[in-house]
């Protein structure tokens, strides 16, 4: 086998979803000839590690940055992060996408990043046990 020819370096956070994205890596290599370089970082370093001093700073170092939506609207807004929209091709149809995640992810209908995962919350009671909620 091989070695790759290219690489790009990914800043992720680490985390089970993460940690599946490495593990299929592998695959991708094999599959483009491309390698990936993982910086991980708790959730925590990689918002200090992005927010402290000038954020392109931070991004001219990855291929790939991991990042949450909150980031990806104010930096996707300030021309920081490119338009990924134009970008997605033929064979990434972004209407596809949860519109939700999608629209997290998008400034004025222009993306900014796609999204790997989504998560949510809710809340769930019993009120066979007494508890109650206020529904103002």
């Amino acid at each position: 086998s091989s070695s790759p020819s290219k690489s790009i370096r990914a800043a992720i956070v680490d985390n089970p979803q993460m940690k599946t994205l490495q593990d299929l890596t592998s695959t991708f290599t094999k599959d483009t000839g491309i390698a990936v370089v993982f910086d991980v970082f708790t959730e925590e370093e990689l918002r200090e590690q992005f927010l402290s001093g000038d954020p392109t700073a931070f991004i001219d170092k990855y291929d790939a940055l991991m990042l949450g939506p909150l980031y990806a609207n104010i930096y996707g807004a300030e021309g920081v992060l490119e338009d990924l929209s134009a970008k997605a091709g033929d064979e990434y149809d972004i209407d596809d996408l949860v519109s939700n995640f999608k629209d997290a992810m998008s400034v004025d209908d222009v993306m900014y990043a796609a999204p790997f995962y989504g998560e949510s919350s809710f809340l769930m009671y019993r009120v066979s046990v007494g508890i109650s909620i206020s529904t103002r």
